[in-house]
């Protein structure tokens, strides 16, 4: 039986959303701030904005100077960062909970003010450049995602990468930086985790004293719902890149996080391929040698998701093989359904992984984020598990045939650039 995560939920007179779990089995703290802005919120011709913002967020404000936010961290033992998603962007930070205040302090002035300059501007412009340039264009088979959320999320707002593109990037100016913060940047577009040893007497009237004071300014522009139940059309492309062996992606259309489909592939992917006792594993692994490596991924967003397949392949000549596999296998799973045995050992480690998930206090703040910028239900982390285990075994044959089974899909081959 696992403990139930208790949480409060406060609102400031400003908008802010508050959610406190007081856990003092250690003298530490987890703050996280979730601001409701990424990439699918970006307007043509600025794509990238987003994660750019996410660097501008360390180059100081009015009370912290240039990556000093950092510093302060490091110096009182604890570790921060940040990331940016397609409908989110976060920042945490972990530290000893005697220094609570500090951390409420840097998050709040970077949301107060921002030194929005043209040196700092310029300077992380060429960061995220070179970032791009390192993990996307220069890495092997970095063009991938890229190339999925293009092919798959054709004409919707999650079609464009969250690294953004280089010319959108070079064209942000000052002015729009500071709109940028203005207008997404406020308490009534945030939500701050407390996660940790507080004091239940004085925590909301510490976190009132920090940010109780911010205004908002403008209001920031709601993307509408979008979806498309299946891809147009099927597609397949040969993607030349300097690797050394072949890859091969295949992908499917998905609805979106919090669907019952993320429950039911969740059971597929491991079943199908991500666990060493797996069908396309052991085939295509230990039997016929012919792939280094495959998996299946399932990236869930707010409003839809894709479903992929990658192996790294030894052969290019069997690249063709290995899709037909692929096939066959989905085929069997639509027909047969799975094996009573397949189904239980998944189920028992979907029990294990829902404890180790929430082992940390940062782990706990951040599936909170989540649940709660998309669904407004941070409860969502005790009842989360109760909607994996109330997946039967014939719901996976029907996820299977309702969404991956003679469904369009779009298939890349990477192979090695001899050129």
């Amino acid at each position: 039986m696992v403990r139930k995560i208790e949480f409060d939920e406060h609102i400031l007179d400003n908008g802010l959303t508050c959610i406190l779990h007081k856990n003092s089995k250690n003298p530490l703290i987890n703050l996280t701030l979730g601001y409701k802005v990424g990439s699918k919120d970006e307007l043509p011709g600025k794509k990238g904005i987003a994660h750019l913002f996410e660097h501008m967020m360390f180059q100081g404000s009015e009370n912290i100077s240039k990556t000093e936010h950092f510093t302060y961290i490091q110096k009182l033992g604890g570790n921060c960062n940040a990331f940016t998603m397609q409908d989110l962007t976060a920042y945490h930070e972990t530290l000893p909970s005697n220094q609570i205040e500090t951390a409420l302090w840097l998050e709040s002035d970077r949301m107060n003010s921002l030194n929005i300059s043209e040196d700092n501007l310029s300077n992380q412009k060429q960061v995220v450049i070179e970032e791009k340039k390192q993990r996307y264009d220069n890495s092997p088979y970095g063009t991938a995602l890229l190339n999925i959320y293009k092919n798959v999320f054709t004409d919707s707002p999650y079609e464009s990468p969250v690294i953004g593109f280089e010319e959108d990037i070079n064209s942000f100016s000052v002015d729009e930086a500071i709109t940028f913060h203005n207008k997404y940047y406020s308490p009534q577009n945030a939500v701050l985790f407390l996660t940790g040893d507080f004091d239940d007497d004085k925590i909301l009237k510490t976190i009132d004293a920090y940010f109780g004071n911010i205004k908002n300014k403008d209001n920031p522009d709601e993307v509408g719902k979008f979806s498309n139940r299946e891809l147009k059309e099927s597609k397949k492309i040969i993607v030349k890149d300097k690797i050394t062996l072949p890859g091969l992606y295949m992908c499917y259309k998905i609805p979106e996080y919090g669907s019952f489909e993320e429950y039911t592939l969740e059971y597929l992917t491991t079943i199908i391929s991500n666990s060493r006792s797996s069908r396309l594993y052991k085939k295509l692994v230990y039997e016929k040698n012919i792939v280094k490596s495959i998996y299946t991924a399932k990236m869930m967003l707010k409003h839809c998701g894709v479903l992929f397949f990658r192996s790294i392949v030894n052969d290019p000549k069997d690249m063709d093989y290995v899709e037909k596999s692929i096939y066959e296998e989905l085929n069997s799973i639509a027909e047969n359904g799975v094996s009573e045995e397949e189904f239980e050992k998944v189920k028992n480690e979907i029990e294990f992984q829902n404890v180790t998930n929430l082992f940390t206090l940062k782990s706990i703040s951040l599936n909170n984020l989540i649940n709660t910028l998309y669904f407004n239900d941070p409860d969502l982390i005790n009842t989360k598990i109760d909607k994996f285990l109330e997946v039967k075994i014939d719901d996976i044959k029907k996820t299977v045939n309702d969404w991956l089974v003679k469904k369009n899909n779009f298939v890349m081959h990477y192979l090695p650039d001899k050129k």
